[in-house]
């Protein structure tokens, strides 16, 4: 194996996250440019209703996408940072083998569920038979989604150059698409497909490098020949940790997919298109939040590992710089958004100023929460920040039902900041005890956080 990581500890860890981070928020922000102004074509080649079809049927595809995935590369990170640093290919390979079995079985599960379930939901949201047809032809999109390793190799050798590159791939796609079907007035049915083709080759492209930064790195890559028949013992609590995981990123899914379809089935297509691109320019603050976790994950588990020097002052600074970043683009919404909206996607699209910025105001709560979500899984209170995202997400369907058949668009909006104030609190909550904890009475040790959870549970 050829190493590309320095096990010993290292007083630059925050320059190196911050570099990474850098390198995914430059790709990220491209990638933002280009998604949004293909958006914003979209909203003005089609009526709202139309443009509001198209933006649940991609949200339909995503959510079930997000419904079977196991996010195999957080195990590759968790199990996967101390091979590297070893220098243990052997363990990596028979990593890397066991979390493509789970990428490939929750891709052909999502595939399958997302075509079979088609018509049940395209009823409850009034689509008609034959937009029903092509949603159960879309859903088989799902099958280029076994991305999950080739993603988790490229963070564990800490190529982010590459996940940047990655993060344009679709925007690009969707952009060129979008600018023909506009001039050719492909209507409706041309970006359906230029969306799908999109995330389609986005899929492929990531497996691609992934499966290419392996074949650079190991000296045996292939994993055909790989026994992986005792993984339990081989990574004992996997299964714990990617259970915990996977339903981590189905909470996650509430504010990312499942609340479209909410205010689709409550409200109809327009206002769902009206939210969802809110949404999307919300994505400035959301995006980051995301990114945060994976970049801060491997560094922070290290330094915990290690005794926890340096984290909490890593984890204060992050906080407050998530924080100003957030306040300014809500200001911005608060003086501006209606005039950025008329600019963006036209005057029929202005109504959704106010919930963009009740949108932005739970972005900029949520960017601090990632930063201690990273910390909570790092210090082995994975299960604490599961119980807490579950406690915010009952929080948020109950504000979602209780307030949008009363309050319409900006009632999705307040929803959205009663969830975020719920996690950050309680993740406020869960740090400090477990740094305190820690400091006072419990040895680290050479294990992980994940471990000492395992440990206390077993």
């Amino acid at each position: 194996m050829h190493r590309t990581t320095d096990p010993t500890p290292n007083p630059s860890t925050l320059r190196k996250a911050l570099g990474n981070l850098n390198r995914l928020l430059a790709g990220r922000a491209f990638a933002g440019v280009l998604g949004l102004v293909a958006t914003a074509i979209m909203a003005r080649a089609l009526a709202p209703e139309q443009f509001g079809l198209v933006i649940l049927l991609h949200t339909y595809l995503l959510t079930w996408q997000g419904l079977l995935n196991c996010k195999p590369f957080e195990a590759i990170i968790r199990y996967g940072v101390d091979a590297v640093d070893a220098g243990d290919e052997t363990r990596l390979r028979r990593l890397l083998k066991l979390s493509l079995r789970v990428d490939v079985v929750s891709s052909l599960l999502a595939a399958i569920l997302a075509a079979g379930l088609a018509g049940v939901t395209g009823r409850l949201l009034g689509w008609d038979p034959a937009f029903i047809g092509m949603a159960q032809l879309y859903s088989l999109l799902l099958l280029t989604s076994v991305t999950g390793t080739a993603k988790g190799v490229l963070r564990l050798f800490n190529r982010f150059d590459l996940l940047a590159r990655q993060l344009a791939i679709a925007p690009a796609l969707r952009f060129v698409g979008a600018l023909f079907c506009w001039w050719q007035s492909l209507g409706l049915t041309g970006f359906i497909v230029t969306w799908g083709l999109a995330l389609g080759l986005e899929h492929l492209y990531m497996t691609f490098r992934g499966w290419r930064e392996l074949n650079r790195q190991l000296d045996q890559p292939t994993l055909h020949d790989v026994d992986i028949s005792d993984w339990r013992e081989a990574f004992p609590g996997y299964a714990k940790f990617t259970g915990i995981v996977y339903w981590q990123s189905n909470l996650d899914l509430l504010p990312k997919h499942l609340v479209t379809l909410v205010v689709g089935a409550f409200l109809g297509p327009m206002e769902a298109g009206l939210y969802r691109l809110a949404r999307e320019l919300s994505q400035v603050l959301q995006t980051p939040a995301v990114l945060i976790r994976q970049v801060l994950f491997p560094d922070f588990t290290r330094l915990w590992n290690r005794g926890g020097d340096g984290l909490v002052w890593i984890l204060l600074r992050t906080v407050a710089g998530a924080a100003l970043g957030g306040l300014v683009f809500v200001v911005v919404s608060v003086f501006w958004g209606d005039w950025l909206l008329g600019v963006f996607a036209g005057d029929a699209y202005v109504a959704a100023a106010v919930v963009l910025t009740w949108l932005l105001v739970a972005g900029t709560l949520d960017l601090c929460t990632s930063v201690l979500r990273v910390a909570g899984y790092a210090m082995g209170d994975a299960s604490v920040v599961l119980r807490l995202t579950a406690i915010a997400a009952a929080a948020y369907l109950l504000a979602l039902l209780l307030l949008v058949p009363v309050a319409g668009l900006v009632g999705a909006g307040l929803s959205a900041c009663v969830a975020s104030l719920t996690t950050l609190t309680g993740m406020v909550i869960m740090v400090r005890r477990r740094w305190i904890q820690q400091r006072t009475s419990t040895p680290v040790g050479g294990g992980t956080g994940v471990e000492l959870w395992l440990e206390e549970k077993d």
